[in-house]
């Protein structure tokens, strides 16, 4: 069977992407605020990161955001970029546990490592090069790539002093090009909505999750 270009809202390049805004959301006053009233209450009632659900962290305004990007992960654009947290303002640790407790919204928490985690920090720990972590803990440079689950999350806490570089691309795009540049050689493999991202050392909290859909 011949392989054939998929039509798909992810099939984007940089230009294309770049005006378009149906992946982009900010964040309003309102939408803010009830995130900040809910981590306040969590911390106040010493609820630790890894007890945090949607039952102690209630969202009125934010599962109407959650669905739009669930829509947009798996039927438009492949990605979706969330605008206006107010990490400038709160620990970091506080950001941690805010931005796992969002993620709630989106699906179920899935480990990405060997030690079971799934929450990390993007920054050059200079750990890979002995086995003991991961590429993003290093500087060494990332080729794209994808992961093993429904969703990857980063969420930008501070920008590095240099490097830190973060890239996505539409496999769709990709294979769409293989199409008509390589299509002897192409073998049937098609991705509906996914994206491959590579990230680089920054500082950055990075979580994995399965869809709820």
């Amino acid at each position: 069977m011949n392989a054939a270009a998929v039509d798909s809202p992810a099939n984007w390049l940089r230009s294309d992407i770049e005006r378009r805004s149906d992946w982009i959301y900010h964040l309003g006053d309102e939408e803010v605020g009830e995130i900040e009233q809910a981590l306040q209450s969590v911390r106040s009632k010493g609820i630790r990161i890894d007890e945090v659900s949607r039952d102690n962290f209630p969202l009125r305004l934010f599962p109407r955001i959650a669905e739009r990007a669930l829509e947009t992960l798996e039927n438009g654009a492949g990605m979706f970029l969330l605008r206006g947290l107010p990490v400038e303002r709160h620990p970091v640790e506080d950001m941690r546990l805010g931005y796992w407790a969002l993620g709630k919204y989106l699906g179920t928490a899935v480990t990405q490592s060997r030690k079971g985690d799934v929450i990390g920090d993007v920054r050059d720990l200079s750990v890979f090069s002995d086995a003991r972590g991961r590429a993003y803990q290093s500087r060494v440079h990332l080729e794209f790539h994808t992961d093993s689950c429904d969703v990857v999350g980063l969420m930008v806490i501070r920008i590095a002093k240099s490097g830190g570089l973060s890239k996505i691309c539409s496999t769709v795009a990709v294979h769409n090009e293989m199409v008509r540049t390589h299509a002897p050689n192409l073998r049937t493999t098609r991705s509906a909505s996914a994206s491959a991202t590579c990230c680089a050392c920054g500082y950055r909290c990075a979580t994995a999750a399965r869809s709820r859909r």
